[in-house]
This record gives structure tokens, C-alpha cells and sequence, in this order.
């Protein structure tokens, strides 16, 4: 069975592609720094967990510092919500597997997985960072499945993207 590093950005993105990921040996990883502050971090990891643990699946927490994140996109700071300071993220945390990979025959992300990024432009950071980046689709009937597992879990779900600029948009994120 091939092995998958998996980027989580959180549980209800987890739960839209578990089902089409039981073909691999799957290890989650969790590495957000965008997310602000401590205490909403603690609850989306919290949520991350217990979906490992549901699922019987292997967590690799990296360490939070949201203070890399901040002087990453520190110039794009007026940028609209899904703009050029997103895309900084997005290759921010692809970025950071690249330490793991040679444990796994793969890697890919949740983060294509939610109807409020940018899945081109995810999967483009992803096959320009690394050849091993997997491409990822993700189907309607799944979105739908992982509100309902959410609902049946009780696993947190947020209202924004993470950052401290998508906090004034709140949009319900999967």
C-alpha cells in the first residue's frame, strides 16, 4: 500500500477526503501557523485528533508559530481574502512537509478541499514544489458527508479561515 503524508488544515476538510483515502497508508499532518491565536489553534488541532483517533490514523504535529506566517505575508496584508497573501500560505505549509517526504511515496492536502480556496492554484505550489505532490478531487457528495460527520462527532467547526485577516470575512469554512 502507498504511503500519503497528508497536509490537515482541519477536521471538516479531513472528513471531505478520508473516504477516497483508504486505498493508502494515510499520516496526517498538522502544521498551521496562520491560525490565530492559541486558543482557536488548540481547538482545530483538538478537532484534528479526534478524527485520528476515529480513524485510526497517524498525527504528525509540527510546533505553532504564528509569527513565521505574519513575516511571511507581512507585505500582502491588504490583499482580498483569497488573494496572493493566500497563496503565500498555502506554499508556507506545503513547504514545511518537504521534511517528511522521504517516508512516503506521496504528499497532497486538505486545503483543496474547501469550497473557499483556491484548489488551481494549490495544486499548482504543490506540483512546482515536489514531484511527489498528488492531485486530489474532491466531490460535492463529499462536502455534504462531512457535515454530516461533524454533526454525528461533535468536531469543531470553524467560521474562518485561520489568519487574522480572514477573521473579518467569517465565512463557514468545511
Amino acid at each position: 500500500m502507498k504511503k500519503m503524508l497528508l497536509h490537515v488544515c482541519c477536521a471538516p476538510c479531513l472528513l471531505v477526503l478520508l473516504d477516497g483515502l483508504k486505498k493508502y497508508d494515510v499520516t496526517l499532518f498538522f502544521y498551521n501557523p496562520n491560525i490565530m491565536d492559541q486558543k482557536e489553534y488548540q481547538k482545530r488541532l483538538q478537532a484534528v485528533k479526534k478524527i485520528a483517533d476515529i480513524y485510526d490514523l497517524t498525527l504528525i504535529v509540527e510546533n505553532y508559530d504564528n509569527e513565521v506566517f505574519l513575516e511571511k505575508v507581512k507585505n500582502f496584508v491588504a490583499e482580498k481574502e483569497g488573494g496572493r497573501r493566500c497563496f503565500i500560505c498555502y506554499e508556507l505549509r506545503l513547504i514545511k512537509m518537504l521534511d517528511y517526504l522521504d517516508d512516503y511515496d506521496f504528499f497532497a492536502t486538505t486545503l483543496v478541499s474547501s469550497p473557499y480556496k483556491n484548489k488551481d492554484k494549490i495544486d499548482q505550489i504543490g506540483a512546482k514544489l515536489d514531484s511527489k505532490y498528488q492531485v486530489l478531487n474532491v466531490k460535492k457528495e463529499n462536502i455534504d458527508y462531512a457535515f454530516m460527520q461533524t454533526r454525528k462527532h461533535d468536531i469543531y467547526r470553524q467560521k474562518y479561515c485561520g489568519c487574522i485577516y480572514s477573521q473579518k470575512t467569517k465565512k463557514t469554512a468545511v
